[in-house]
């Protein structure tokens, strides 16, 4: 007869994320895991099995979630020039929230030597940033086709940089935050890529 879980799974793993997110992969001891998520160590074994399968749970929960909120405001504007500053507005909205575990991205600190040594998480990553990538070049495509961009304009490669440079916002926040001092930043960036 199959045991029934005795804790709520999407709970569980909403704590866990958010640790994850807090201290990285490494940094997060099994034992940390079990008391943030609130369950024993026979439930976390029998459902959830590793640590490693608990962090890749977490990765597609923030894919869900806040990588959805993130693609929304790319996608929901008139124009990719300024979905692509909402999404940087949603990024910086982010970094200020208190509730906000980290200023690290947990995507963007998935960027480490401990988690791209593992084949799964590593895959896992990759999709997640190439969909980021892939998602972007489309709607400045679309915009090129339009007629809103310029001719020469390059889509994937104008992506490329943008999504380079977001990832190396959220490394830089943890040195310093200054959010006026971001938008200009981000304002000079757009405009020099044609945007």
């Amino acid at each position: 007869m199959a045991r029934t879980l005795e804790f709520d799974v999407d709970h569980a793993l909403e704590r866990a994320m958010r640790l994850f997110w807090k201290g990285g992969y490494a940094s997060t001891s099994t034992r940390e895991l079990l008391k943030s998520m609130e369950i024993g160590s026979g439930s976390f074994y029998n459902a959830l099995k590793c640590k490693k399968h608990v962090y890749l749970e977490s990765l597609k929960l923030f894919s869900a979630t806040i990588g959805q909120q993130r693609e929304e405001a790319l996608l929901t504007p008139p124009s990719a020039a300024l979905g692509i500053r909402a999404l940087f507005h949603c990024v910086l909205e982010s970094l200020e929230d208190p509730e906000t575990p980290s200023r690290m991205c947990l995507m963007s600190g998935s960027i480490s030597r401990d988690v791209l040594a593992d084949d799964d998480l590593r895959s896992y990553i990759e999709a997640q940033m190439a969909e980021l990538g892939e998602v972007m070049a489309a709607r400045l495509t679309t915009d090129k086709e339009a007629g809103l961009l310029p001719a020469a304009f390059e889509p994937q490669g104008v992506a490329t940089i943008i999504v380079t440079y977001l990832h190396g916002l959220f490394r830089m926040a943890l040195l310093s935050y200054d959010r006026n001092r971001l938008e200009r930043e981000i304002d000079l960036l757009l405009k020099g890529l044609g945007l």
